[in-house]
């Protein structure tokens, strides 16, 4: 195998390498599971470990809170409430998205997957929502 690409010295978001986070994502990555199970588990793991920086707290909340809001869309889609699984889909993409970018770019790029899933999903849902009002 080759070896891994040397890392910068800080990225152009004003991260610094290694970042908990990124190697978080890259080991987890490795290992062939999930790069971001969710943001409240990375958390509690980065905590554990005592690598957990301040800059990154309020992303991982910021995440959280997003996959929370979604997956009350989720719940509410299942319960063919269609508005209100609309708007949790909407207030939870946004709460990620606006996290995206301030993101280390190895768990950017693991999140925007995430975030372009939630997309299509959220799309397909509003199709749905605007079949049924007719």
């Amino acid at each position: 195998a080759a070896p891994p690409a040397p890392r910068p010295a800080a990225a152009s978001n004003g991260w610094s390498y290694p970042s908990p986070l990124l190697e978080a994502a890259t080991s987890s990555r490795e290992a062939g599971t999930p790069c971001a199970k969710r943001p409240r588990q990375d958390a509690q793991e980065l905590s554990a470990k005592g690598t957990a920086s301040r800059p990154e707290q309020p992303l991982l909340a910021r995440l959280e809170r997003g996959e929370a809001l979604i997956r009350e869309g989720t719940e509410e889609e299942a319960s063919n409430n269609l508005d209100a699984a609309y708007e949790g889909y909407r207030k939870g993409l946004w709460e990620i998205l606006e996290v995206l970018p301030k993101l280390p770019p190895g768990l950017a790029g693991c999140w925007r997957k995430k975030a372009d899933d939630y997309l299509d999903r959220a799309a397909k849902l509003k199709q749905r929502r605007d079949r049924k009002r007719g």
